[in-house]
């Protein structure tokens, strides 16, 4: 019976045995053959930083080659928080250069993040005293913004970006997949702290210009049409305006002036519906705006003459189920 007892148990341990050595099997050809891409990823992502490189945003012309929107340079400061000792220290500092208070550096400091920006396209003459601050996490970093030569020159029309130079109206939000190209990737090795190696750069792919973008738009006719438009709501105590001027023979827009405006360099200091470009956005009722057409067909085939006396239905006329009423009623009335 022991004996018995004896080869059972023994078969039970082999049993098991090969049970573990079947299930380490299946977990090693798991993790060596299915999962062995994330593992890898998982591994590379310890050692091996990635970085975007951002891509050159296209320029807006109008039809005479002539600038609407373009980049230039522009500094911008931002901070690594882990590597900031002395975050008191630092939220003073920041206040006493950028102004404000130092409680909100402070809470900008220890809000969790690993990165924060300070701000976004700082002064020439005020980028060297972060140089000199000597606090460790402190970035200067080399950045390109939007910038608009002609300011409120067809504001409206060709619209702004944000900081980052993703478009938000206009042409900027609408053309924004064609203006800002790809962006493109590096990769950096780095040590347990984070900090990457000089010259240990892996491969790049190299970011891909944004198009640019050519406007029918005349600026000679832009800039006439908004100074009439300006000096016709001035006259008239206008709340606003608006003027498009077209080729009638292909249509093409030559200007598009709006009233209230703003300048996209700076578009935080206006209120929100001055950005709107009022002369797509809004609807308006045909009604009193086909009067000098119809007046031009009748006076051009000398149907009527201006001085022709015409009764005005006192301001109501019905048309087979609906009836067209006028603001106000009028009876008899000169064509003039």
């Amino acid at each position: 019976m022991a004996h018995g007892y004896e080869i059972k148990r023994i078969s039970f341990l082999l049993t098991l045995a090969l049970l573990v050595w079947i299930i380490l099997i299946l977990r090693m050809a798991q993790l060596q053959l299915i999962d062995r891409g994330k593992y890898v990823e998982k591994a590379k992502s310890q050692y091996i930083m990635e970085t975007k490189i951002a891509s050159n945003r296209g320029t807006i012309y109008d039809r005479n080659a002539e600038y609407l929107a373009v980049n230039r340079p522009a500094l911008s400061v931002g901070v690594d928080i882990k590597k900031v000792q002395d975050p008191n220290y630092a939220a003073s500092k920041f206040a006493e250069i950028l102004g404000g208070n130092q409680s909100y550096y402070l809470r900008q400091l220890t809000n969790g993040n690993h990165f924060i920006w300070l701000r976004r396209g700082i002064d020439d003459e005020i980028a060297p005293q972060f140089d000199t601050l000597n606090i460790d996490g402190v970035q200067v970093i080399n950045e390109m913004k939007r910038y608009y030569p002609h300011t409120k020159l067809a504001a409206n029309l060709v619209g702004f970006t944000d900081v980052d130079l993703k478009g938000l109206s206009g042409i900027e939000l609408t053309q924004d997949k064609l203006l800002q190209g790809n962006p493109g990737r590096a990769f950096y090795q780095k040590d347990a702290l984070g900090k990457t190696f000089a010259g240990m750069s892996k491969s790049v792919e190299k970011p891909q210009s944004g198009k640019n973008v050519i406007l029918t738009i005349d600026n000679t006719y832009q800039l006439f049409a908004e100074e009439e438009l300006k000096y016709t709501i001035n006259e008239h105590n206008a709340d606003g305006g608006i003027v498009v001027v077209t080729n009638p023979r292909t249509g093409e827009v030559l200007a598009m002036a709006v009233s209230p405006s703003f300048d996209p360099n700076a578009p935080g200091n206006y209120p929100p519906g001055s950005w709107r470009n009022r002369s797509i956005t809004d609807s308006f009722e045909p009604g009193s705006t086909f009067k000098p057409i119809f007046m031009s067909a009748i006076l051009e085939e000398d149907i009527k003459t201006p001085e022709d006396i015409i009764y005005c239905e006192s301001g109501k006329y019905k048309i087979f189920d609906r009836e067209i009423e006028d603001v106000s009623g009028y009876g008899w009335l000169t064509l003039r």
